[in-house]
């Protein structure tokens, strides 16, 4: 009855689920649920036509673990460092003049208590699921990019000319999906290393994904990407001592980009206008809509920032006001002033001050003494904290489900 009167799909499922979980001795349907709602949430990250995956998964993902969780899955490190992270952006609260974009803000990042806590306990089965429905959505919401890409030919490769992004199909920011991306890409190869090499799918799958990541050219997914395989590179070589692979591989890396430049208009395009927004910013000229040349005004502004506020930031939701009151001091034109740090780490610092930095910090140390292998780990790790360095990947839904999903499981699951 409750189902029939409920009056959005949303609220329908979790009254359904609810009615599943009722009875917390059936384990096996509370497991059931966790895996579904899991798998939505993976699969939600890329969908953006279908928010309401990552909202109901991570509600579900939550009541799964308080059912499943013991105390001592409760003390694990991850899930106390995700909710470190959230707790002191709710304290800030105190000192926040924007008490809406506060409560908006802790709302929206609720995500970094309830996906971890659905996740401690964590089957191999199930991580293997959770990263095979995250790599198919995502390899097929790049080949229907690169699709679109072809069709508006012309009129994209003039857009990124002017410092615009590749249009994707999902609706997801250009930026947030070329992390995806290069994730997803090496992801693939972990899925083949899973299958002990035997399902060369995956590796077809990487391949198209490293194809797609050039052609829709978003400059961090690519940065991090290079950087994050040279790191695999390095642990290639200290720690499997296949020099001849690691060399095989290097080489191809080296010699990816500059294929890439000669044979992709949007990955030329791209490059030579990044050369061109250097050149403006460097030699002083007119600066509007050079998305660098803006990145670089904001990263000083931050800067400022915190110099006044080192230790508490000036609040998780004032960011923007305050950088308008720096930017009318320093007297930049508005054509280049943008109101957030695209950098996770300056946000943290500027927001919440050196308090809320380490608890980025502590994320971050945390996924590296985690449990998983090697190239699970500096994959995960690789990806989010180079992007970190151009992108405030944690002020979108998207980037906070994707950093407490990935993040958690490479720390709670079963040494794969």
């Amino acid at each position: 009855m409750f189902i029939i009167l409920a009056n959005n799909i949303e609220s329908r499922i979790l009254i359904f689920v609810a009615v599943i979980l009722s009875n917390p001795t059936h384990i096996s349907k509370i497991k059931f649920v966790q895996s579904i709602a899991a798998c939505a949430v993976a699969g939600g990250l890329v969908l953006g036509h279908f928010p309401a995956f990552m909202s109901v998964g991570a509600i579900l993902l939550c009541a799964c673990g308080i059912l499943l969780n013991t105390s001592k899955d409760w003390r694990n490190t991850i899930f106390i460092a995700f909710a470190l992270f959230w707790l002191w952006q709710l304290i800030s609260g105190f000192w926040c003049d924007d008490i809406s974009g506060w409560q908006a803000e802790v709302t929206r990042k609720i995500s970094f208590i309830l996906i971890p806590a659905g996740l401690l306990v964590c089957t191999a089965r199930l991580v293997k699921s959770i990263l095979i429905t995250f790599c198919l959505a995502v390899l097929l919401v790049a080949i229907l990019s690169v699709g679109n890409y072809f069709i508006h030919y012309d009129e994209v490769n003039l857009q990124i000319t002017k410092s615009i992004g590749m249009p994707i199909i999902s609706q997801l920011s250009h930026i947030y999906f070329s992390i995806l991306n290069g994730l997803a890409a090496l992801l693939c190869i972990h899925l083949w290393n899973l299958s002990n090499r035997k399902n060369i799918f995956w590796i077809v799958a990487s391949i198209i994904l490293i194809i797609c990541l050039h052609i829709l050219s978003s400059r961090t997914g690519l940065v991090a990407f290079y950087i994050t395989s040279f790191l695999l590179l390095i642990q290639l070589v200290i720690v499997k001592k296949r020099w001849k692979m690691a060399l095989l591989i290097g080489i191809t890396a080296l010699l990816l980009p500059v294929a890439g430049y000669y044979t992709t208009t949007s990955f030329r395009n791209r490059i030579d206008n990044t050369v061109e927004d250097m050149d403006h910013y460097f030699n002083g000229k007119y600066l509007n809509y050079y998305s660098i040349s803006m990145r670089f005004e904001a990263w000083k502004i931050c800067g400022y920032i915190f110099e006044k506020h080192p230790i508490i930031g000036v609040g998780v939701s004032d960011l923007p006001n305050a950088m308008t009151k720096e930017y009318d001091a320093k007297k930049i034109q508005n054509e280049v002033r943008i109101y957030e740090a695209h950098n996770q780490y300056l946000e943290q610092l500027a927001d919440l001050g050196i308090i809320g930095f380490l608890t980025l910090i502590f994320i971050l140390y945390t996924i590296v003494k985690g449990r998983g292998s090697s190239f699970w780990v500096v994959s995960v790790l690789g990806m989010f904290a180079t992007a970190f360095l151009f992108e405030s990947v944690l002020e979108s839904h998207n980037g906070i489900a994707a950093f407490a999903l990935f993040g958690t499981l490479v720390v709670a699951s079963k040494k794969l």
